[in-house]
């Protein structure tokens, strides 16, 4: 593909129970509802953003997809993302958490490991295995970091044994002595005798954004379409939690009324307050609009405060979007890009 050629950028999306959901959700809560006429459809739309097709694959396949070329950006689990991409893949992380789908990619053992459950225990007990001409059984859905993770711990006489889906069930039908997996609540764990192994997390991870370094830095029209994505995605990250007090109140002049505002901190606003003259219906010059923006902390005092300073008819309403100079992720991908753009 030249520069500046068109064609529209390809946002591939994890289709598993437990991120496909919850990734639809916060696309619609950015303003980009996904579009997909039925469950068995694999491109879909957003509704907000034109030019851009979405692509529903299997998590297992996205970094793949990544890796050749046929997709440009994609969300996925961080997680996956690490044990599936090409070491020397052209792949850029652009936002490492979404927010959402967060888990730990660590090491459990056998609640009856008790204090041993450590991994300095996992390193003797496959020492202890090797004596007997045993080898520890370690299952994993993800061999790489796994591997990698016990060969840095300097855990010796070890076997992976790949599963997809049940590994918590390994230890206690024997077909493993310890497991590697994501944990979340630790629940599941608890449910079949397992324990955490208390200096055994490898990876903290949640839904990330991933971009194709080569094929948007062929095209000019791919790199506005993420750019327009990434806008989106920033200001609605930056915007949570956040709420909007609009509130009128009797004064002398505007600086009278923003002094009032401004002697409590909790309704000092982002940068200050906005204060305008209100054109009363009646004619009164001395009505003038008030309008904060605060995080939820301080939604309760803010409110306290505008009532106590004479504010009448106080609305506060959800701020959906804080754009701020420019994009942050767009950034990243820019200086990814390097001189490509």
């Amino acid at each position: 593909m030249g520069m500046g050629q068109a064609g529209p950028l390809r946002l591939a999306l994890p289709t598993n129970d437990r991120i496909y959901g919850d990734t639809l959700a916060f696309l619609a809560m950015c303003g980009l509802r996904v579009r997909r006429s039925n469950p068995r459809q694999y491109v879909g739309s957003l509704d907000g953003l034109s030019g851009v097709e979405v692509r529903f694959q299997r998590s297992v396949n996205i970094s793949a997809a990544l890796d050749e070329g046929t997709v440009d950006v994609a969300i996925l689990g961080m997680d996956r993302f690490q044990e599936d991409r090409g070491e020397d893949g052209d792949t850029t992380v652009l936002i490492e958490d979404l927010g959402y789908s967060r888990a730990r990619l660590g090491m459990a053992a056998p609640s009856a490991w008790g204090a041993a459950a450590t991994m300095a225990g996992v390193a003797k007990q496959a020492a202890a295995m090797g004596k007997q001409g045993k080898t520890l059984r370690v299952a994993t859905e993800f061999p790489r970091q796994v591997g990698r993770f016990l060969d840095s711990r300097r855990v010796k006489n070890y076997r992976l044994v790949v599963f997809k889906g049940g590994i918590e069930s390994a230890p206690a039908f024997g077909t493993a002595d310890v497991v590697g997996d994501l944990v979340s609540s630790g629940t599941t764990l608890r449910e079949n005798s397992l324990v955490e192994v208390s200096d055994g997390t490898i990876l903290h991870s949640a839904a990330c954004l991933v971009a194709q370094k080569r094929t948007l830095g062929e095209s000019a029209e791919k790199q506005e379409k993420a750019r327009e994505l990434l806008e989106l995605i920033d200001a609605r990250r930056r915007a949570e939690g956040f709420y909007h007090i609009i509130a009128n109140i009797k004064g002398e002049s505007v600086e009278a009324v923003a002094k009032r505002v401004t002697v409590n901190p909790d309704v000092a606003g982002m940068q200050g307050p906005t204060v305008a003259r209100v054109v009363s219906k009646t004619g009164d010059q001395d009505w003038y609009s008030v309008s904060v923006v605060v995080p939820i902390a301080r939604l309760t005092k803010g409110v306290d405060h505008m009532r106590a300073i004479g504010g009448s008819g106080v609305i506060v309403l959800p701020v959906q979007y804080v754009f701020g100079s420019e994009s942050e992720a767009y950034v990243r991908l820019q200086e990814a890009l390097g001189g490509r753009r």
